[in-house]
């Protein structure tokens, strides 16, 4: 699946970042994030036509990070790995959604590193920022 991103806006009340996931079927899922990170932020997702999406990120401040989402089983869990494109080695992200208040798994997989918990750590933003 591919997947573009962009950071629309970044303050210290939090930032608003959008992303597109575009399936082969002519639709994309696109989704809103807002709020102040450290996993509490508000999430709106809609399903669209891909050239509405296409659109809605055009119509975003540059620049937007491109990559290929591969969902991944792993320690129980399902994992999403975005891979950049064109590839930047290390700048893989691994993405696992956890629910309110739900915590980190005692356990992950060796390709996982150490959480990025919100916009405070500098890792958080990649290559869009």
């Amino acid at each position: 699946m591919a997947v573009a991103r962009t950071l629309v806006r970044t303050a210290r009340a939090g930032s608003v970042r959008v992303e597109a996931a575009f399936g082969a079927d002519g639709e994309a899922r696109l989704t809103l994030q807002t709020g102040p990170g450290g996993g509490e932020r508000a999430v709106f997702s809609a399903t669209l036509a891909a050239d509405v999406a296409e659109a809605i990120l055009r119509a975003c401040p540059a620049p937007i990070a491109e990559c290929l989402r591969h969902t991944v089983p792993a320690a129980g869990r399902t994992w999403w790995v975005d891979e950049p494109i064109p590839a930047a080695p290390p700048a893989c992200r691994a993405i696992l959604k956890l629910g309110r208040g739900q915590p980190l798994p005692a356990e992950t997989p060796d390709w996982v590193g150490a959480p990025i918990d919100g916009p405070d750590d500098p890792s958080f933003h990649g290559p869009e920022r």
